[in-house]
């Protein structure tokens, strides 16, 4: 059928006026067209055939064609109002998110508060400033009038030396928390050494032998193969420096004053990593008097030695790490002001407790064997770090054989990972303890170490592999034991 033909159709010319009145009106959503007949669409009075199973004729094709065409029509026109319809709904979502964000609460933080949300979102993922500045333009003043959001700078990203150099520009004079590669050139933070208050080094190659940190507070040399001179630390190179951490780096060469041409740092703090050389002990006398927190690292099987006493007359907190071969007598420290003593000792085979004897002072302890409570004279609280319960049975009657033993401790903490250890299998021994002494005692479950007080937080990994302390680095700026903190 040709076209004048089909457009002469009564059926035709009355959809054609509906259709155009329609979209004069703007496709009314009202407007739904009618198409087909009983078995083919939705309007009744279009055409069908009368048996579906039969051939079509001359006339029935003719018929056909006009509905064919006609259903075509139809559906152009309920795809362009659903091409409408999805345009009405887009609009009215870009509106509805609009207003909920003129009426929401964080509209209505001063700036201060958005400046301190950003700088912890900083110190989770260091380069989220570069995100938030791209969110609105109240935002974007904010983050860029935060110049501490900027400061927490990753050498281990893949960022081009352009986006490092902006994150230095936008962090002002802010002090910096910097862990180097061996893979990034000097070069890159010479301008900015004056601002690093915390560096990390992973290789002292890196470094020429000009360079000068006149800010840096805390230095951490995770692990170096062959170990550190010396002379490397020393007040012309680090004039602020107060707190090291070598807890895998030997330390060795001058070690005393008098045949050195250098002055080593009066340290507040030192993560001392001994038995890979047997100066140690004498490299320490060189800060005896301003310690007044220290943590030794036995790596060596048998080496934890002093060849004479050292007199620690500020020191408060002492950490110690150790083997199992470790001998009593050998360790001699004289602490008369300690306040806080942790010993952690790796193996199976059992030996004295506590190694350190000088604990007569301390208030707060924590082991993880059973230690002798002769030598906790002070001690208020007790955390046993992973015992057993013979190890805890074993405290519990050394306190029952002896009313007067530890006469001021008040708490014993069992710090266990797993959640099912309780307090239940030891509480008659407890009851028997506390009825022979005048203060009673409490026993208590915690799944965590609390933080005795000056102690640095750092993780118990005895004897990892440097591989592992490296890792670690490459994640925390800071690392766990991150004296930044100000924690003296």
């Amino acid at each position: 059928m040709n076209r004048a033909r089909f457009e002469r159709s009564p059926i035709v010319q009355v959809t054609i006026v509906l259709v155009e009145s329609k979209l004069k009106d703007g496709l009314d959503r009202s407007f739904v067209p009618e198409v087909g007949g009983t078995n083919f669409g939705l309007n009744p009075q279009m055409w069908t055939p009368a048996d579906k199973s039969a051939l079509p004729t001359l006339d029935d094709l003719e018929k056909a064609r006009d509905s064919i065409n006609l259903v075509q029509i139809d559906l152009d026109i309920a795809i362009e109002q659903l091409a409408q319809a999805q345009i009405r709904v887009d609009t009215l979502r870009r509106d509805l998110k609009k207003r909920k964000a003129w009426v929401a609460l964080v509209r209505r933080l001063p700036f201060d508060v958005l400046s301190a949300i950003f700088v912890w979102c900083a110190s989770v993922d260091w380069d989220s400033p570069v995100r938030i500045v791209g969110v609105c333009r109240v935002w974007r003043e904010v983050i860029l009038e935060t110049p501490t959001a900027w400061s927490f700078v990753d050498l281990y990203s893949e960022m081009p030396a352009e986006g490092i150099n902006m994150f230095f520009e936008r962090s002002r004079q802010v002090p910096l928390h910097i862990s180097l590669p061996k893979s990034t050139p000097f070069e890159l933070l010479s301008s900015m050494a004056h601002r690093i208050c915390c560096l990390t080094l992973l290789s002292l190659s890196s470094l020429p032998s000009n360079a000068v940190f006149p800010s840096t507070r805390r230095l951490s040399i995770p692990y170096r193969r062959g170990g550190m001179p010396l002379s490397f630390v020393n007040t012309h190179r680090f004039p602020a420096l107060i707190h090291l951490a070598t807890p895998s780096t030997s330390v060795y060469g001058a070690s005393s004053p008098s045949t050195s041409n250098f002055v080593f740092p009066p340290l507040k703090s030192w993560r001392l990593c001994v038995g890979l050389d047997l100066s140690w002990s004498a490299n320490l006398s060189l800060c005896q008097n301003t310690l007044v927190s220290l943590s030794l690292h036995d790596h060596v099987k048998g080496r934890l030695v002093v060849k004479q006493q050292i007199l620690l007359p500020a020191l408060k907190y002492l950490q110690l790490f150790a083997r199992d071969t470790l001998k009593r007598e050998v360790l001699d420290l004289k602490t008369p002001v300690l306040e806080t003593y942790t010993e952690y000792v790796s193996g199976t085979k059992l030996m004295e407790s506590p190694i350190h004897t000088d604990i007569n002072t301390a208030r707060e302890m924590r082991f993880n064997n059973t230690p002798s409570l002769s030598y906790c004279a002070g001690v208020q609280r007790l955390q046993l770090f992973h015992s057993t319960s013979n190890e805890i049975l074993a405290v519990l009657q050394q306190l029952a054989v002896d009313s007067g033993i530890s006469p001021a401790l008040q708490i014993i903490e069992l710090v266990a990972s797993d959640r099912w250890v309780t307090v239940a299998p030891h509480m008659d021994a407890l009851f028997e303890t506390n009825c022979s002494r005048s203060r009673p005692i409490r026993l208590i479950v915690s799944s965590d170490e609390s933080t005795l007080p000056g102690v640095i937080p750092v993780t118990v990994r005895l004897f990892t592999l440097p591989l592992l302390d490296l890792l670690i680095h490459r994640i925390l700026q800071c690392e766990d034991g991150m004296p930044c903190l100000d924690f003296l």
